[in-house]
């Protein structure tokens, strides 16, 4: 099981993409920043309209990417994240949110679907970092 469909890898130095980044705030020591351009996804069928990277001591730590609104919900785009991965997610519920996550080395992954705002995104951190 690897996350390599993710554009971003974990532990890399912020200097590795210091260009395709926008600086956002710094918050308790964290260094959040955003992708400048439309990312490219290795997901079939799913467009990313946003990414924000965040960097501990110049580290990158965590990756939030958040997804244009899939019409048919979450199921499809877990569907096809399982099938990347070749592990099936195990679901949990968070605060209103449903998750799937898988765990891979010291890696977190998680889909997550806000129900209130019928929004999606994929988080990537390092499970020390994890708030998941």
């Amino acid at each position: 099981m690897n996350f390599e469909f993710i554009p971003f890898r974990l532990n890399a130095d912020l200097r590795d993409y210091k260009d395709l980044l926008d600086y956002i705030s710094t918050e308790n020591g964290i260094d959040i920043y955003k992708a400048r351009d439309e990312l490219p996804t290795q997901i079939p069928g799913v467009t990313v309209s946003k990414a924000n990277l965040y960097f501990y001591q110049c580290s990158l730590v965590t990756v939030y990417i958040y997804l244009v609104h899939h019409s048919n919900g979450l199921l499809p785009v877990l569907a096809k994240i399982e099938n990347l991965i070749q592990k099936n997610g195990y679901k949990f519920d968070v605060q209103s949110k449903q998750v799937y996550g898988w765990a891979n080395e010291g890696e977190f992954l998680a889909l997550i679907l806000v129900e209130e705002t019928n929004s999606m995104c994929l988080y990537y951190s390092l499970e020390t970092y994890s708030c998941l």
